[in-house]
């Protein structure tokens, strides 16, 4: 029985291939959801697994529901495109997505993608939370704290 949710994305689908789109028109759901977090002015890195069966696909990071191609930030075909760069460890099945220079509106959904046939996959959703200020500066006294240590911030 087809559903109603797989009907509308087949349809979708239709629309974009005789457009000639290659947006990913509809994500059903995503394997898993990573929570991320980092500093303003800081950068971030996303790591995405992935099945050994999509080691030859283009993978890619992007913003919320990757419903167009303007949603996509940065794919394993160019590696790097402004703020946003990619690598791909095809031997063990991952690849890693670094934000750099983050600030306040760069929290929010991303979804790691790779390209196949009919329906991108999405093997992650990602949560990335930023956070203000500076990461903590942590020091190490030896003598008279006697080894202890303390945050600076």
């Amino acid at each position: 029985m087809v559903t109603p949710v797989y009907l509308l994305c087949f349809l979708c689908h239709v629309f974009f291939s005789l457009s000639l789109a290659v947006a990913s028109c509809c994500v059903v759901s995503a394997a898993a959801v990573i929570h991320e977090s980092g500093y303003e002015g800081k950068g971030v890195n996303i790591t995405c697994h992935y099945n050994s069966q999509y080691e030859s696909h283009e993978k890619y990071l992007c913003r919320g529901d990757c419903n167009q191609d303007a949603d996509i930030l940065v794919k394993s075909t160019e590696t790097r495109k402004g703020r946003y760069s990619i690598s791909d460890n095809k031997q063990k099945h991952f690849f890693v997505a670094t934000i750099s220079y983050l600030s306040a509106k760069d929290a929010g959904k991303y979804l790691c993608g790779v390209t196949k046939v009919g329906y991108d996959h999405f093997p992650s959703e990602v949560s990335l939370k930023v956070k203000q200020g500076n990461e903590g500066l942590q020091l190490n006294y030896k003598g008279l704290m006697k080894n202890k240590s303390f945050d600076l911030f």
